[in-house]
């Protein structure tokens, strides 16, 4: 199981570098400084997947010889796949806000820690930033629900 993530690991970040010489190559067309942005973000985005592409070919060799252990069961999975449509429903209902605090305070604990004044600081954290961001910053309203 350990050797097939770091082989899926291995795909994914190739595939970020090849996107990543995409948008950096498509950037130098742009007019004037426009492609500043795009080029550094491409350069340090890239940077950073070559990183995490020696981190995970030197977890790959690390494992060459060792036994695999059974694959579990998809129960995880399922749980995030009904919590998406769960949490779909919650925004029509609650509210962005409201909506994405009980998503993301679920997903933390299904997902296996357990401490709930951690679990509850950090979504407050996450909506906190995702407010001062988007309405504070971009003036974009998040979609408010049918019971607020």
């Amino acid at each position: 199981m350990k050797k097939q993530k770091c082989l899926e690991e291995i795909f994914v970040v190739g595939i970020l570098i090849i996107l990543c010489i995409y948008v950096f190559l498509t950037a130098g067309g742009f007019k004037g400084t426009s492609s500043l942005f795009p080029r550094i973000v491409s350069a340090l985005t890239a940077i950073l997947c070559f990183l995490q592409l020696g981190a995970s070919v030197r977890s790959l060799r690390s494992l060459q010889n060792t036994q695999e252990e059974p694959v579990g069961s998809g129960r995880s999975f399922l749980l995030a796949s009904a919590s998406l449509v769960v949490y779909a429903a919650l925004i029509f209902l609650l509210g962005y806000y409201t909506a994405t605090l009980l998503y993301l305070c679920a997903s933390i604990y299904l997902f296996g820690y357990r401490k709930k004044l951690v679990i509850v600081l950090v979504s407050a954290g996450m909506i906190g930033f995702i407010y001062g961001l988007f309405h504070l910053l971009m003036y974009v309203n998040m979609p408010k629900g049918l019971l607020f």
